[in-house]
C-alpha cells in the first residue's frame, strides 16, 4: 500500500466527514478535498518536470496543492518562505 492508495481508501469510507478548515476556504469535507485535488492534479500533470515547488504556509490550499501534486505523479518540493 502507498500513502495515496491508503488515503483514497479512507477518504472514500468517510467522504462526508469534515476534514479541513481555514479562514479563506472554510470547511471542506474529505469528498470535496479529494475532488479539488484531482482537478489540481490534472493541471499539474501538464508540466514536464517531475518535481513541483510548493510554498508551505499553513493554508488549506497548500494541502490541496501537496496532495494534487502527488496525484499527478510528481514529487512535491516544499519551500519554507520564513527562512
Amino acid at each position: 500500500d502507498t500513502i495515496l492508495s491508503k488515503s483514497k481508501e479512507i477518504f472514500r469510507a468517510e467522504k462526508m466527514s469534515p476534514f479541513l478548515y481555514d479562514s479563506i476556504v472554510g470547511e471542506m469535507t474529505r469528498d470535496t478535498f479529494l475532488l479539488r485535488s484531482y482537478v489540481i492534479s490534472t493541471h499539474l500533470a501538464r508540466y514536464k518536470n517531475d518535481r513541483m515547488g510548493i510554498m508551505i504556509p499553513a493554508l488549506a490550499s497548500t494541502s490541496l496543492l501537496l496532495y494534487g501534486t502527488m496525484l499527478s505523479g510528481k514529487l512535491p518540493v516544499l519551500l519554507n518562505w520564513t527562512v
